[in-house]
């Protein structure tokens, strides 16, 4: 082993829990107010569903997760709505606050912005009342 290469580790470790996307698994799966399932909506169904699926089976072990496309948004709407951006665009979130169409507002909670080139910008916006 080289030495400091336990420090780098350490750093990288530190800075890995904090990103995407193993900060956002751990971050909504924290915050939610629901402990068996935690529900979720976004700006583009196929690619925020697919990639949160694929990366919340790895991370979450039991957690069940639930995603509403938009034709099946519930009255009630989801407790957490990503929206997302080119890597290529500046990780500026469209808004700090919106509403849906029954009515539940939904506040930007945090942005994980990616590297050019290398993925999306996520915006997590979580629900703070219902319509």
């Amino acid at each position: 082993m080289l030495p400091g290469s336990s420090n780098m580790a350490a750093v990288i470790s530190a800075k890995l829990s904090n990103s995407w996307p193993t900060g956002l698994t751990t971050n909504l799966a924290d915050r939610s107010d629901d402990e068996s399932a935690i529900t979720f909506g976004g700006d583009q169904d196929f690619r925020v569903h697919f990639v949160l699926a694929f990366y919340w089976r790895e991370m979450m072990g039991g957690r069940n997760m639930i995603y509403k496309d938009h034709d099946q948004w519930p009255r009630a709407g989801p407790e957490w709505v990503i929206f997302n951006k080119e890597s290529f665009m500046p990780p500026v979130p469209p808004r700090r606050r919106f509403t849906d169409k029954f009515g539940n507002a939904f506040e930007l909670i945090r942005v994980f912005p990616t590297a050019p080139l290398s993925g999306i910008h996520w915006f997590v916006y979580r629900k703070t009342s219902q319509g």
